[in-house]
């Protein structure tokens, strides 16, 4: 498994910021553009919720956690608090974690470029082994193939047993349809029952980034 490392992050937003989704990343992204470690940064926000998501694809973790030491990245933390986050939230709201993906289940890159993009992660349960628990993510997976644009597979760097997955789709109806199929419905029914601390979260991304 590769060391990259992608920082996924959660934080409410404005209102201003939902209304332009695009320009209002700009301060943010000048700043990102010049960190060399970074090869990739998406911007968006969740569909049905007022929070904005960013990607941020580091050279590891621990050059993310380099950053955080750098003037540079109270630079950043500033314009986020102007430009991007809720007054009502500060930037210890900001819920981040790191995933470090496994290159045989597919891209992130493809599915982050889709028009939506689901973002799925869950632990598994104390009486569930994490191969029953993996077997039943790649079944998903391996059932969605040709339907979803893209998928991928990895791991919460900061709860090892929490497995992420993401998923790229043409749209919300694309979405809402492979879940209920009759192939895929049983599928994720079992994967269910065997999950805990689930979370979906699907999100529309910036085409310019």
């Amino acid at each position: 498994m590769s060391t990259r490392a992608y920082e996924i992050a959660f934080v409410a937003t404005t209102e201003a910021l939902l209304k332009d989704p695009v320009s209002g990343w700009d301060e943010a992204r000048q700043i990102v553009k010049t960190i060399d470690t970074v090869t990739e940064f998406f911007t968006g926000a969740q569909v049905n919720d007022p929070n904005a998501v960013t990607v941020v694809s580091w050279d590891s973790a621990d050059a993310h956690k380099a950053f955080q030491a750098t003037a540079a990245n109270n630079d950043l933390l500033q314009v986020l608090s102007k430009s991007v986050i809720a007054p009502s939230a500060t930037v210890a709201d900001i819920d981040y974690f790191h995933v470090q993906f496994d290159s045989t289940h597919g891209d992130p890159l493809v599915t982050l470029r889709a028009p939506v993009t689901e973002i799925t992660r869950a632990s598994w349960k104390e009486d569930v082994s994490q191969e029953d628990f993996l077997a039943s993510v790649v079944a998903v997976l391996t059932a969605l193939k040709g339907v979803a644009v893209g998928t991928a597979l990895g791991y919460t760097v900061e709860k090892p047993r929490e497995v992420v997955a993401f998923l790229g789709w043409d749209n919300l109806e694309a979405y809402n349809n492979a879940s209920g199929s009759e192939e895929v419905g049983p599928l994720l029914k079992d994967l269910a029952s065997k999950a805990t601390d689930l979370k979906v979260a699907i999100a529309k991304f910036n085409p310019r980034d």
